[in-house]
Formats: structure tokens, sequence, C-alpha cells
């Protein structure tokens, strides 16, 4: 294990409190979890985390631990946010509803690269009265991707 997946099974354990259930919501083995935050304390060569079977907590230095990880985990993310162009999805959510009037349901229809191929509005109105049809946008999703690969269609993608 890495790293940052070393810190990011550190900073689940603190939040939940607990190692098997930071293993459970990371989709780990107890012993992975265990042995991510035993690595770590040796390479740092101090204790992170106070354990009795009955409770966890941090302990000073592994409070000041935590917030540095978080800090250089948040920033990674965001950097591979950033570079993945998820960023660049939701400015353009927000430029495109900026003014509206009204609520609209949109499908935004992306490529593997987050790239947009086609935004959709569904409807106007509150969200909570809009009928959303999954096979109806599954099926738009379908013509969109046979459009896209068929050089020799005729239908003009936006």
């Amino acid at each position: 294990m890495d790293r940052f997946d070393a810190m990011r099974v550190f900073v689940s354990v603190a939040k939940l409190g607990s190692f098997s259930e930071a293993a459970r919501r990371l989709q780990l083995s107890p012993s992975v979890v265990t042995r991510a935050i035993a690595q770590l304390e040796d390479e740092l060569g101090l204790t992170l985390l106070l354990r009795t079977t009955r409770s966890l907590r941090l302990t000073e230095r592994g409070e000041l631990y935590l917030e540095s990880c978080r800090r250089i985990l948040e920033d990674v993310e965001g950097a591979e946010r950033q570079v993945r162009g998820e960023d660049a999805v939701l400015d353009y959510c927000r430029s495109a509803q900026a003014f509206a009037e009204k609520e609209q349901f949109r499908i935004l229809f992306l490529d593997k690269r987050n790239q947009l191929i086609a935004d959709e509005v569904q409807q106007t109105g509150t969200v909570d009265h809009t009928p959303v049809y999954p096979r109806e946008v599954v099926k738009r999703a379908l013509e969109l991707f046979r459009d896209r690969n068929n050089p020799r269609s005729q239908s003009p993608i936006g």
C-alpha cells in the first residue's frame, strides 16, 4: 500500500472511529487496515491512535497528522478532478443554470474524458415534478454514441 492509500485509510479510521467500519467502507479486510496504520506509525516513528478494546482516539500528534493528511488528500483529489475535467463540468453546470428563471432538469452526456457531448433539457420546473424515464435516457445515450462513432451519420451533435 502506498503512502496516499495509507493516509486515506488513516483518515477513514479517524473519521469513523473504528478499524472494522473503515475496512468495510473502504472494501478492505480489517487486517489490511490494521497493517496500513501500523506501517504509517512505524514510518513516522510515533503513535497516531490510542486503541483499547472499546475505544479509539487520536493522539495529539495523530490529530496534527490527520489535519495534514486531509489537506494533502484534498489537494491531490482536486488536482485529479481538474486534470480529468470534472471541475469544467461543474463550471459548465453553474454557468448554464446561472441566469435561468426556473429550475431545469438537464441531462449531460459526457465522454470518458468528461468532455460534453450533449446537454439536453429534460424539463423546466421543479425537480420533484420532473418525470425521468431511464429507458429514454439510455436510448438517447446510445443514439449519441452511435452518431459519434459513425462518420456517415447525418445526425448533428451539439
